[in-house]
């Protein structure tokens, strides 16, 4: 299994993970071999990583949450959103319900992936989608972090509001738009309307909407804020999960708490199992484990090798080895 660039390259590969429309109905399942229409079809759909199958591995996967699963909370979270930009009023246990099935249904395994096999093409569903996903990050990011269930669930609703002001207005007001429909409702903790005010606000204090910095920023919105960040580098910049870190690394200090980043760089890792990558020793091979808390060093199975020969990067003998290169 390979993880591979939606591009002609792939024509004739055989799909490993099914691709569904954002109503919900499948439109590719795993085995398609697929051409040219199908590959143009996936672009379309703002899908650029897809997984098929080598016939040579046989590396077993897992979605840190199933397609099947965010399908139904995608479809929850749209109608709720649709109500709430009609009404202006939240429904709190619609809300509280959907956050405790993302928190008890993640997989956070060293080998569940973070996969988007979910086509979008409209505004409400790509808002829906981009929540859901920084809720499930903030989550992953929380529990690294040693949160107790009652904080991670106020920081799950924090995050999978935080983006809510935009069912209102658009632009940078969005925020302070959000954290006024919380308090006015007033059905959540305090720290989730803090978190969904300040996501936007920069450790340097170059942030909106009020311009606060450092420890006067909530750590719910710092958490919120470098999810926010990675997925935005990945879905809207349409960059590789390891260019997405360097960007969110290169902006830590200025964006993004430090402490916060050494917290999420072991949550999300690098070089996802079926990726191909080059060694600096020339060596070329595919991802097949993850090191916890090592997202950098992960074990890779040479190709070509006889007799599979595996490289684990975080073990004591390999310490001068590392990925010099992604093949995509």
């Amino acid at each position: 299994m390979k993880l591979s660039i939606v591009s002609n390259k792939i024509i004739g590969k055989e799909l490993a993970f099914p691709i569904y429309m954002d109503n919900g109905v499948m439109y590719l399942n795993r085995g398609i071999q697929l051409n040219e229409k199908y590959i143009k079809a996936i672009q379309n759909m703002k899908i650029n990583l897809v997984y098929t199958d080598d016939g040579i591995s046989d590396i077993v996967l897992k979605e840190i949450l199933s397609s099947e699963t965010k399908l139904k909370m995608i479809r929850t979270l749209k109608t709720e959103f649709y109500s709430i930009k009609a009404t202006k009023k939240i429904n709190d246990k619609v809300i509280k319900e959907l956050v405790e099935d993302i928190i008890s249904q993640i997989d956070m395994s060293e080998n569940a992936l973070f996969i988007n096999s979910l086509g979008h093409t409209d505004e409400m569903t790509q808002l829906c989608i981009h929540s859901i996903d920084v809720a499930i990050l903030s989550i992953m990011v929380g529990v690294n972090y040693g949160y107790n269930y009652k904080k991670l669930f106020n920081l799950a609703v924090g995050a999978l509001l935080h983006d809510m002001g935009k069912l209102l207005v658009e632009g940078k007001e969005h925020s302070l738009e959000g954290y006024n429909l919380l308090k006015k409702n007033y059905m959540f903790d305090t720290s989730t309307y803090i978190c969904v005010l300040l996501h936007h606000e920069n450790v340097d204090g170059t942030g909106y909407p009020e311009g606060a910095k450092g420890s006067r920023i909530h750590e719910f919105a710092k958490i919120v804020s470098i999810s926010d960040g990675y997925l935005n580098a990945l879905n809207k910049e349409r960059m590789l999960l390891h260019q997405a870190m360097e960007k969110v690394q290169a902006d830590t200090l200025r964006k993004y708490d430090e402490e916060i980043y050494k917290c999420f760089n072991k949550s999300v890792y690098l070089y996802p199992v079926g990726l191909e990558v080059k060694l600096n020793n020339g060596k070329v091979g595919t991802v097949i484990l993850q090191n916890r808390n090592y997202p950098i060093r992960p074990v890779v199975m040479i190709n070509g090798s006889q007799d599979r020969e595996y490289v684990d990067l975080n073990h004591k003998d390999n310490l001068t080895l590392f990925v010099e290169e992604v093949m995509l």
